[in-house]
């Protein structure tokens, strides 16, 4: 379903214009593939249809096992398909990122393994799902910046874009704090275990992408390192965290 989202997000872009005016980095402007030739436009909705078609089935016979996993499934097709046309028009943006790559998942996995059909929440998977979430948003947050201008000129209307570099910037940093807060505070209630602390062990990384992200706002070019540490930041800390859930398992 990701992989669907972003072909449709860059089909969207290219027909809208905001691809053919972005000054595109490795981690922001698109794919770049319709730009580059590499794709024609009807490629990449074709590869958009595709992958959602197959996603689709897979999550359709694991409702059949789970069956209350449809609402997640519902929600996951829905943010796929009005991301660019709508949501990317709002200040939901970034939140609906945070939503689709962060809690959706995490949900839909603590679902699926679940044996007994039914599906129960807790507490532990909300605080669990909340970092994620938060990273997932701030991965789109500070990709956005070096956008600004392209999306301004386009019809976006994100937070990003209404914000401005500057200030967009020191709310990447915001967001960062909140991430890494959530972390510490279930472990602190004692909702998680100590050990998904081992999460904190990326902010450092963190640190100097919200120092780079603040220092080089609005220079394209120079704002990349930061994008790139981000990027591991919202890869890793996750996986930590995983991590430390399953040593909680085994050690105790």
């Amino acid at each position: 379903m990701a992989a669907s989202a972003s072909a449709f997000d860059d089909y969207t872009d290219w027909i809208r214009g905001t691809d053919k005016l972005v000054e595109r980095t490795i981690f922001s402007g698109g794919s770049g593939l319709i730009k580059s030739g590499a794709l024609t436009q009807n490629m990449v909705l074709t590869q958009a249809v595709v992958t959602m078609l197959i996603a689709l089935p897979i999550g359709l016979y694991f409702s059949a096992l789970h069956p209350g996993l449809i609402w997640i499934i519902l929600a996951a097709a829905f943010l796929n398909v009005a991301y660019t046309p709508i949501l990317t028009k709002t200040i939901t943006t970034e939140l609906s990122c945070g939503i689709g790559l962060g809690i959706l998942p995490v949900w839909g996995g603590y679902f699926v393994m679940q044996t007994t059909g039914v599906i129960r929440f807790s507490s532990a998977l909300v605080w669990l799902s909340l970092p994620v979430c938060v990273l997932m948003a701030a991965l789109l947050w500070i990709n956005e910046i070096p956008d600004i201008a392209a999306d301004r000129a386009t019809g976006r209307r994100h937070a990003v874009l209404l914000l401005g570099s500057s200030a967009a910037a020191r709310g990447y940093v915001v967001l960062v704090v909140i991430a890494y807060a959530s972390i510490v505070t279930p472990v602190v209630l004692g909702v998680l275990p100590a050990w998904c602390l081992l999460g904190l062990c990326t902010l450092p990384l963190a640190i100097k992408a919200g120092a780079g992200a603040v220092k080089n706002n609005t220079d394209t070019r120079a704002i990349v390192p930061a994008l790139i540490q981000n990027y591991f930041v919202a890869l890793i800390t996750p996986i930590l965290m995983a991590a430390g859930l399953l040593i909680t398992k085994l050690t105790t």
